[in-house]
């Protein structure tokens, strides 16, 4: 198991989080947003090399390039628009290509926003289609595509995960799973059988405090 931790959630310029969470004796970081003026969908070119540099020469690695931009949890978009589809497919591609100048091995996406009303077979299955294509896209760079649980997505809780996984799906497709976030969507982690759902699938995890 290799521990790390997001730059982004000390209050602090990019390579001070660096030198912050080396000095934890961290060896593993996780890329999300603040990597100087970008994020991981915007982060390329001058600004992509210079993020190389600085995580090399602490000598830190990067787990996993996190995309917010990918299926966005504000839900601020159409599943079925062509043109947003293909959208995804370029960021993916983009994401895909920052991960292997890293080297880090898995890009972490969301599934489709959930649906007003009731969720249907074919929600899901549309939505297991088009991250299979995304995973494929990455798989072009031998990276992992790792989806999150999130409550606002179609896959929030652990059930909704192997429901996912027992579809057909891309052998690059895995899970990233957030303990907090099944609970929050009313699911107990802990629960007899609950991990079982998912369990030869994720290879990322999330850990971070709650409240009841």
């Amino acid at each position: 198991m290799q521990f790390s931790a997001f730059t982004d959630i000390l209050d602090r310029p990019f390579e001070s989080a660096l030198d912050a969470l080396a000095g934890l004796g961290l060896r593993c970081v996780d890329l999300r947003s603040k990597i100087g003026q970008d994020n991981v969908d915007t982060l390329r070119d001058q600004a992509a090399r210079r993020a190389v540099e600085a995580i090399a020469s602490r000598n830190l690695r990067v787990g996993c390039v996190a995309s917010w931009g990918v299926n966005p949890m504000n839900g601020d978009y159409d599943p079925a628009d062509a043109d947003y589809r293909q959208a995804m497919r370029e960021r993916t591609a983009h994401l895909a290509q920052l991960a292997e100048i890293l080297d880090a091995p898995s890009v972490r996406v969301y599934s489709f926003i959930r649906p007003d009303g009731q969720i249907t077979e074919q929600h899901r299955a549309d939505n297991a289609a088009f991250l299979c294509e995304l995973a494929a896209i990455c798989a072009e760079r031998k990276r992992l595509l790792v989806i999150e649980n999130e409550p606002p997505t179609l896959t929030a809780t652990c059930a909704e995960l192997g429901d996912l996984m027992r579809r057909p799906m891309h052998e690059s497709l895995k899970i990233n799973w957030d303990i907090v976030n099944g609970w929050r969507a009313g699911e107990l982690p802990w629960a007899p059988g609950v991990f079982d759902q998912i369990a030869g699938h994720v290879v990322h995890g999330h850990v971070k405090g709650a409240r009841a």
